[in-house]
């Protein structure tokens, strides 16, 4: 039997992931169990060698992902620790009992043509954001940055160790979307880490977004548990779940409309920019990297360790929509794509 999508989850499936995710409690207790018993020799010592990829969804996060992780060098969450994601070495020991598909591959509900297996790396780490923020800074529209203090910092500095610890990995991988919410403390507290900022030329990613959100609307009429789960991953990015960032301007309230993804992709990536002088964030042009593959990934991250990086599969999947001629929203864009472009 065979997965057509992330989504087609049994009824037993459904009810351990409804268990484990929607109580703060049980999500508390995984982690400070999987904290007990395999945390007793301070793991958080070797925590910097760390690479954090975001960008705003539809910026080809996920491939890059893939790319680092299929390396074998680097530590990450998968769908095989899904849904005990807080406590991965406790699961290693059990997760035969409760895995039926451990190679076989399936589409992503993106039908973006990307095929995933429960060994593919997935966003999974702002479940533990989550837990430790409890929700706070989530509300009915918005996505509101975080404050974190030093105990936040060095239960999340934990929660890595144990990742590298499951897979015997002194390097980290992970993908977060969300990342730009606490990207003040990440660079603070991680100085040592590399924060990967994808971005996409903004005609093309809002046409991406808005055809998502489309999908997703559909996906989650014909399925009402596709919400649940994207809220209890914190994924909000588009569908009936849809929240946004709480950064710049929202002017545009219609997620149907061309216009709002753009306002969303000038607020992520103009917010962005006012980093831009961190030597640690390194912005990675999609187009760019579509087109000169390896040989800009090296140029972009100066890193001999990552010599076995391959983005040659890397390709473009704009598509031939026509640009309007005038949209002043779309101008703001591109003059904010431009400098990232030349960073």
């Amino acid at each position: 039997m065979e997965k057509i999508s992330n989504y087609n989850h049994s009824f037993l499936e459904r009810a351990l992931i409804h268990t484990v995710l929607k109580s703060d409690g049980i999500k508390e207790f995984l982690f400070d169990a999987e904290n007990f018993c395999f945390n007793k020799n301070n793991l958080t010592q070797n925590d910097e060698n760390n690479f954090f990829i975001t960008g705003l969804a539809r910026s080809g996060t996920t491939e890059a992902l893939n790319i680092f992780y299929d390396t074998g060098d680097f530590a990450s969450l998968t769908y095989d620790d899904f849904p005990f994601i807080l406590s991965p070495n406790i699961y290693l020991k059990f997760k035969k009992i409760f895995k039926k598909y451990n190679s076989k591959l399936f589409k992503r509900a993106h039908n973006d043509g990307i095929l995933i297996s429960n060994k593919s790396p997935e966003a999974f780490d702002e479940i533990f954001w989550k837990k430790e923020l409890k929700d706070n800074y989530i509300d009915k529209k918005y996505l509101f940055k975080n404050s974190l203090n030093e105990k936040n910092i060095n239960k999340y500095r934990i929660f890595i160790s144990l990742i590298k610890k499951k897979e015997n990995k002194s390097k980290f991988i992970s993908k977060n979307n969300n990342l730009i919410l606490r990207i003040d403390s990440i660079i603070k507290y991680f100085k040592k880490s590399s924060i990967l900022v994808f971005f996409r030329d903004p005609f093309f990613h809002s046409n991406s977004l808005l055809n998502q959100h489309k999908n997703f609307l559909k996906l989650q009429n014909k399925n009402k548990f596709i919400i649940s789960y994207m809220n209890y991953l914190g994924h909000h990015e588009f569908g009936k779940n849809l929240k946004t960032f709480n950064i710049g301007k929202h002017d545009e309230n219609d997620p149907l409309k061309l216009n709002f993804w753009i306002e969303q992709w000038i607020n992520y990536y103009n917010y962005f920019l006012t980093f831009k002088s961190n030597k640690n964030i390194k912005f990675i042009c999609y187009e760019e990297l579509c087109r000169k593959k390896n040989d800009y990934i090296k140029l972009k991250i100066d890193d001999r360790s990552l010599d076995n990086l391959d983005f040659n599969k890397y390709s473009n999947k704009n598509n031939s929509i026509i640009k309007p001629n005038k949209n002043y929203k779309l101008d703001e864009a591109y003059s904010i794509y431009n400098d990232l472009v030349n960073l």
